[in-house]
């Protein structure tokens, strides 16, 4: 285009008499073709350095696990009481991909996260109380003496003894120390895959953004180990998942609120704080207790679009 436009600019600086050097160039058709060039350049220079609105993001962090212990059980009270004093919340690792829409400041988020749950476990040994019987006794002898005949008539005495054993029960309490649920006692741990699916919007500032998200996600159960104190608090409860115990799905409620700092034209790196609690207990309904966790965290990311 801009040959041509050239060309012509040097065929209308003729003369009519087809003399060259015309001072009286033809202004108007020049004039009119370079601004539709230098329209057409600037159009496609913006349509090249148009962003994407996709990008894929990158994350990891630590989460404060805790949890929500229910029965409607009444009989499990003393059991609830025990796991609630003896099973605290503890730190876990986190970390997740996730793909986003963002066509203007409202977005859509999904992925793959890697999640971990658990408690750390130190149950006190069962103390009871037990009676003990023990038998013990003692032999009486008595002897009686009285008069009698023999066979002809005549006077004697006799003397006869009689033995008694007395026997003597004797009633005292012990106390037992029952350690066996103590053995088990660590870390549980239960590793999900999410699939979350979130809507957001972000605010932009000066040098930053603050982009919030919310939304539920849907968790496979990879893997669990440990052990649980069972209802009757006398004994331990493997909870990997071919035991049963543990549902192999959860669905989440999310939160994610994060401070965005651009890091050239493609990339940012974030901090993202964020809240989880699973909508059902993890536990089967057949237990009879509700065990739902609730999670704050810290993650830190990049995220890039192209």
């Amino acid at each position: 285009i801009i040959r041509k436009n050239k060309e012509s600019i040097l065929s209308d600086t003729s003369s009519s008499d087809g003399f060259k050097g015309d001072p009286s160039p033809l202004v108007s058709g020049k004039v009119s073709d370079s601004i539709i060039v230098a329209t057409i350049i600037k159009d496609s220079v913006m349509d090249s350095s148009k962003a994407s609105p996709f990008s894929v993001g990158l994350f990891g962090g630590l989460s404060s696990v805790q949890k929500l212990l229910t029965s409607q059980g009444e009989n499990l009270g003393s059991h609830i009481a025990k796991r609630k004093a003896e099973e605290q919340p503890i730190l876990t690792f986190s970390a997740g991909m996730e793909l986003n829409y963002q066509p203007n400041k409202w977005l859509v988020t999904t992925g793959i996260y890697y999640n971990e749950y658990g408690e750390k476990i130190n149950y006190s040994p069962n103390v009871y109380e037990q009676e003990r019987i023990s038998s013990s006794g003692f032999w009486t002898i008595a002897t009686f003496t009285y008069g009698s005949s023999d066979s002809l008539g005549n006077p004697i005495v006799l003397t006869l003894r009689d033995s008694n054993y007395n026997e003597v029960l004797t009633t005292d309490t012990i106390t037992i120390t029952d350690k066996r649920i103590t053995e088990q006692n660590g870390n549980t741990k239960l590793a999900y895959i999410e699939i979350p699916v979130l809507v957001g919007y972000e605010c932009p500032l000066k040098n930053m953004s603050i982009l919030t998200r919310t939304g539920v996600s849907v968790g496979y159960l990879l893997n669990s180990k440990g052990h649980y104190v069972s209802q009757d608090n006398a004994q331990l409860q493997n909870i990997s998942a071919k035991e049963g115990l543990v549902r192999s799905f959860t669905i989440n409620y999310l939160l994610k609120v994060g401070v965005h700092c651009p890091m050239g034209k493609m990339a940012t790196v974030f901090a993202e704080p964020s809240f989880k609690i699973n909508l059902q207990s993890i536990l089967e309904k057949s237990n009879n207790v509700s065990q739902r966790y609730y999670v704050y965290g810290i993650n830190l990311g990049i995220k890039y679009r192209f």
